[in-house]
């Protein structure tokens, strides 16, 4: 049997090989459209789960409740990818060098704009909020560290075995359902 891989929130750019899980119908290539923090596979059915820039999209208030949802479905020794931005990184970058962190389209808009940006999401962006969708799943809700991810999956009964921050900056977490 073919292992089961899961792509939370696949938006506009879905991965090859992955179940697409994705709230907003309009997006291509959906295959289950549901909320992430309440899916409609078995108890440990899942192989693998990909949460690209999904997680930040819950508000604090249920970062438990949408892990305790991803570490159910997975099997024991399953794997997950979640990749969300570095807050804490962000504000050190910006409290260096407010300039370093600007982006387009907000290069003459004052440095403060470019960092919401990155922080609060992109919102009603045109990219990955299109017209007809609703923006408010392109806002972000929650914040994190690489010490508050790792503590959020430890407590979800996860091993971490992978962790590092890209250049956006972005933590990219690889981990193992104990």
């Amino acid at each position: 049997m073919a292992p089961v891989k899961v792509e939370m929130g696949s938006g506009y750019n879905p991965q090859p090989g992955f179940l697409h899980v994705e709230v907003n119908p309009n997006c291509p290539d959906v295959d289950v459209v549901s909320s992430v923090d309440s899916l409609p596979f078995a108890d440990g059915s899942v192989d693998e789960v990909r949460a690209v820039d999904v997680l930040e999209h819950f508000s604090y208030w249920d970062t438990d409740r949408v892990l305790a949802e991803w570490a159910r479905i997975l099997r024991p020794g399953g794997r997950i990818f979640i990749q969300v931005p570095e807050a804490e990184e962000m504000m050190r970058r910006f409290l260096r060098s407010p300039k370093q962190m600007m982006v387009e389209p907000f290069k003459d808009h004052p440095p403060i704009v470019s960092i919401a940006w990155r922080i609060m999401g992109g919102q009603s962006d045109g990219v990955y909020s299109k017209d007809g969708d609703d923006w408010r799943w392109n806002a972000h809700y929650a914040m994190f560290s690489k010490s508050s991810l790792r503590w959020y999956l430890e407590r979800h009964g996860f091993k971490v075995d992978a962790i590092s921050v890209n250049p956006f900056p972005n933590i990219q977490t690889r981990a193992t359902k104990l």
